[in-house]
């Protein structure tokens, strides 16, 4: 119903901010009145200085005005603890589509594959009108290229072992022969120590230190036949879009070990254990 007012938070990296998009998206297919709120970005020092990369309006959504703002801030304040008739707040773990009230506020990533039953279709829609994600996206990549991305950085405690993609390479190379073209991603220079991996990959990518290159490095995983990708939203939605009958995603399972199981299985993907 249009009376059921929703806000939807957008923070963290680009991976957390197309997955909320994505959310953003599931609650317009149900007829749901949806404004953003995207002032993290100007509002909170983030230590990992991530930036905004596209707007609202770039997806099709209006960003709340300051006066609805101080209306959910409001009654996100005096709202009772024992739940109110007109306000809900909405998290990764509470949410429920029964519980909907008058004014609804949502502030989470929702990495569910319950919330992106026709992201594919949403994030290539929109995100094609970028130049570079375009190129990328609908050029014929090299024969056989697999996108690996192994994450380093900012995971603590949650970092896939280098066993998963190792796996994961032999899986590929028993569907697709032995010449495959891999392009290496990963968000730290530490990755050069292993050389094992470093000595069987055809390009590696790291992050420039003087830009912020997060655009870029996401166009550049696009343009790849296959995806090999940690567990990361970043890349999954990379996987996401290029996603079809002739493409292999892996990603692996469980998606986490020290934090909330999340269910990110899709049809098109392929689940390798990650130990």
């Amino acid at each position: 119903m249009k009376l059921e007012n929703s806000l939807v938070k957008i923070y963290g990296g680009f991976g957390n901010q197309l997955f909320q998009y994505c959310f953003a998206n599931y609650l317009k297919e149900l007829e749901k009145n949806v404004l953003i709120n995207n002032l993290w970005f100007s509002s909170v020092k983030d230590k990992f200085e991530r930036n905004e990369i596209f707007e609202p309006e770039f997806f099709g959504f209006k960003r709340a005005s300051k006066s609805i703002l101080k209306i959910y801030e409001l009654a996100d304040r005096y709202s009772s603890e024992n739940g109110s008739t007109i306000y809900k707040r909405f998290d990764d773990d509470n949410f429920d589509l029964l519980s909907f009230t008058y004014i609804n506020y949502f502030i989470g990533i929702w990495q569910n594959s319950r919330f992106l039953h026709n992201s594919k279709n949403f994030l290539v829609s929109n995100l094609v009108k970028n130049e570079e994600i375009s190129e990328n996206f609908f050029n014929t990549p090299k024969k056989n290229s697999v996108m690996v991305h192994v994450r380093m950085n900012n995971y603590l405690g949650e970092e896939v072992d280098l066993k998963y993609f190792y796996k994961s390479i032999n899986f590929l190379k028993k569907e697709l022969g032995d010449d495959i073209y891999i392009n290496l991603f990963s968000d730290s220079s530490s990755i050069l120590k292993e050389k094992k991996l470093i000595n069987i990959a055809d390009t590696v990518n790291l992050p420039d230190e003087k830009i912020d290159d997060t655009l870029s490095t996401f166009a550049k995983m696009l343009n790849n036949d296959h995806f090999i990708i940690s567990n990361s939203t970043f890349s999954y939605m990379a996987a996401l879009m290029k996603s079809g009958d002739k493409n292999i995603s892996i990603i692996p399972t469980p998606w986490s070990v020290n934090k909330k199981p999340k269910d990110l299985s899709m049809p098109q993907f392929i689940e390798v254990s990650r130990n």
